[in-house]
């Protein structure tokens, strides 16, 4: 298991959790966390699915 290194809390709801890797911080986050109802859950990317096409992609 890696170190984690810090978690951060995007809202009440959401956090991201860093890891380290040979003693220095990995720089994305390797989870993503969120809490529906009182409990945290693992995993998860996103809270509701995103339909929207990137604006790159828009005509």
């Amino acid at each position: 298991a890696l170190e984690i290194s810090r978690v951060e809390f995007l809202s009440n709801n959401k956090a991201l959790v860093y890891v380290k890797l040979k003693g220095k911080e990995f720089p994305k986050p390797q989870h993503t966390f969120i809490r529906i109802n009182g409990k945290w859950y693992k995993g998860l990317i996103d809270e509701e699915p995103d339909d929207e096409e990137p604006e790159a992609m828009k005509n």
